[in-house]
């Protein structure tokens, strides 16, 4: 499929002038099956997360037909530092549960030495605090599990920090 438009914005994320683009098939940038598919299903592909390792970039993407051109539309929006961001905040939430569990443990420990002098038992209150961890851990998981709010992606814009790229392509004829 040559490229036949390539938006700045993409100039950034993908590391290559509009003439380099220009002159290239998408397949010798980024892998191009879903692009291919929209091009024979004419079915559209939106809010697709896509990772380009080589390219240090995290996308959502959004593949359209265009019947008049016979060729395909793709628009990227750069959710690079977004992911970096709930990634930090995933690993801070996994650091303080586990800081959490730790203290838990040194109180239990205390608690365990009274409940012993005083004959009561701490089996209630380790469950409440063991509950509480895994809460935590629960929240962070389904944090990073639910990415970025559907209803926050339209063709073409995002409510998030990202830079929105853009290529057209078509088969060759």
């Amino acid at each position: 499929m040559k490229i036949l438009e390539y938006s700045a914005a993409a100039e950034k994320c993908f590391g290559k002038t509009r003439t380099q683009a220009l002159e290239m098939y998408l397949d010798e940038m980024i892998d191009a099956d879903d692009f291919r598919w929209v091009l024979k299903t004419h079915q559209a592909i939106q809010g697709r997360r896509v990772t380009y390792d080589e390219y240090h970039l995290v996308t959502l993407q959004n593949i359209v037909y265009i019947e008049k051109i016979n060729g395909v539309m793709g628009i990227f929006v750069d959710i690079t530092r977004d992911e970096e961001r709930e990634q930090r905040e995933y690993e801070q939430k996994l650091e303080t549960a586990r800081l959490a569990q730790n203290i838990i443990s040194k109180q239990m420990t205390v608690v365990q030495e009274i409940a012993g002098l005083l004959g009561e038992t701490t089996a209630e209150t380790q469950v409440t605090l063991n509950r509480l961890c895994d809460s935590l851990l629960e929240n962070a998981d389904a944090d990073r599990e639910s990415g970025i709010d559907p209803d926050k992606v339209h063709l073409g814009t995002y409510g998030g920090t990202g830079k929105c790229a853009s290529m057209w392509v078509k088969p060759p004829t």
